[in-house]
């Protein structure tokens, strides 16, 4: 399950790159983070494959058919867009107005 998770995340990001230039579409379409957060996820994610190979935890778990089944059917409600969908806020972009104060 983890691997086909982080497979259909990093195909949608790899997406994303592909088809925006600028590096602030990117962030906002992905939404985690800025770009230099991204790499550094990526760089740990690699890290934890290498550990999960050595490792091979799945090699201890022991799943039904029937679960197998209700995960497949869940997963594949994701591929309409991000698997991960969040909003960031992004506060450059708007303006803050302090309500005026009583007067006394």
């Amino acid at each position: 399950m983890y691997r086909m998770l982080s497979r259909e995340l990093t195909r949608f990001r790899m997406q994303i790159v592909d088809e925006n230039n600028s590096i602030r579409e990117i962030e906002e379409k992905i939404s985690g983070g800025l770009i230099e957060e991204l790499i550094l996820q990526a760089h740990n994610e690699l890290k934890l494959l290498r550990i999960m190979k050595a490792w091979k935890p799945w090699e201890h778990m022991k799943e039904t058919e029937e679960e197998k089944k209700a995960f497949l059917q869940h997963f594949s409600s994701f591929r309409q867009g991000n698997p991960f969908f969040s909003v960031w806020e992004q506060h450059e972009a708007k303006r803050h107005d302090p309500t005026p104060r009583r007067e006394r």
